[in-house]
């Protein structure tokens, strides 16, 4: 599982360094116009035939359509990935929208030194930003689909569903109006999908930490009343530049990302954290610890509640998802019964079911 949850490490360099490339939304049209029309049909043929195969569920053509890189560690994974979330959002988004670009992998770089870096044989390939909607009226959702030319044929190197691209998308991609995540998964963008759906309040919404609007745990997620909607989005950015969102609301919201410095090993059931943590509670005397470990449906757990002497508290639960060391990082910086309940609710009760 990569930090950009996509199936290859170094198949195309728009895929490793996604967060460069899209901060630069250069003009492609003039390095489009040069590629060949054969290279360019057949890479959108092969898009448009994963997609079809996406919406008529058809799995087993969509694997076949994959670089043979993406099935050869686990084929099973890739299947269970395509099945759970690749498939409901396309059958649920079954219309085009307009909207989108498209760019040649080359393109993407940042300069000429990365492009001197990479065998051409890696650069051979597009992206597609495009948008589906429900129904003709209706709201458009992002996605984005990359193709990669290998042995030759185009092969599709990896495809992301609610994943808004600054630049690349435009700016209505994601619905003003905030809602329950239409294909029901709360935990968007991980190749390795969770067992576990979270047990949330009737009527609560999801929306992303990052102003640019990125739909996935890289960037991180909040879940939280319609109210708070407009507060907690962006809020990741807002408070890494100092911005002050005013006062939080009342309501209890949680937000989750994939951690960044802590892991989970599973052959010694322990958090790389556990340690540090254990520290903290002895050498913090202004502040009351309580260190639990728990289970989130059937994911191990370690949580912590920490309160000043004047009663601001924050908690936070570390869950191993099952993927190598990844780490599911869930917050809150609420103070009361009402937030404490609502937290330990999620993860105390939060079922087994598909995302």
């Amino acid at each position: 599982m990569t930090r950009v949850f996509l199936f290859l490490a170094g198949a195309l360099v728009c895929l490793t360094a996604l967060g460069a490339a899209h901060a630069a939304a250069a003009d492609t049209k003039d390095a489009l116009q040069t590629a060949t029309a054969e290279q360019r049909a057949a890479s959108i043929k092969v898009r448009d035939d994963f997609v079809a195969a996406a919406r008529r569920g058809d799995v087993d053509a969509m694997v076949s359509l994959l670089t043979p890189r993406a099935t050869a560690g686990d084929a099973a994974l890739a299947k269970k990935r395509m099945a759970q979330e690749i498939v409901p959002f396309f059958e649920r988004y079954a219309l085009n929208a307009q909207g989108g670009t498209e760019a040649r992998a080359a393109d993407l770089l940042d300069n000429q030194e990365q492009a001197q870096a990479h065998p051409p044989a890696q650069l051979e390939g597009y992206a597609y930003y495009r948008f589906a909607k429900a129904k003709p009226q209706g709201d458009p959702h992002p996605y984005a689909v990359w193709t990669l030319y290998e042995n030759g044929r185009f092969v599709i190197a990896e495809v992301a569903v609610n994943y808004f691209v600054p630049g690349r998308h435009g700016s209505k991609a994601i619905p003003e109006k905030a809602a329950p995540p239409a294909d029901g998964n709360w935990l968007p963008g991980m190749v390795t999908q969770t067992t576990v759906k979270p047990k949330l309040p009737e009527g609560y919404v999801i929306v992303p930490l990052a102003e640019a609007e990125h739909w996935n745990l890289q960037e991180g997620v909040a879940w939280c009343a319609p109210e708070a909607a407009g507060w907690a989005r962006g809020i990741r950015d807002k408070a890494q530049q100092g911005v002050d969102p005013g006062p939080e609301p009342d309501a209890p919201m949680m937000t989750a990302w994939l951690s960044s410095t802590v892991g989970y090993l599973a052959q010694e059931d322990t958090f790389s954290v556990e340690e540090a943590l254990r520290q903290a509670k002895a050498e913090q005397q202004d502040l009351t610890f309580k260190i639990e470990r728990r289970h989130w449906g059937s994911y191990p757990v370690l949580a912590y509640t920490a309160t000043d002497a004047r009663g601001n508290q924050r908690r936070t639960a570390w869950v191993g998802i099952g993927s190598g060391t990844w780490v599911v990082e869930l917050n809150s910086t609420q103070a009361g019964e009402k937030a404490d309940r609502f937290f330990w609710d999620v993860i105390e009760h939060s079922g087994e079911g598909k995302p």
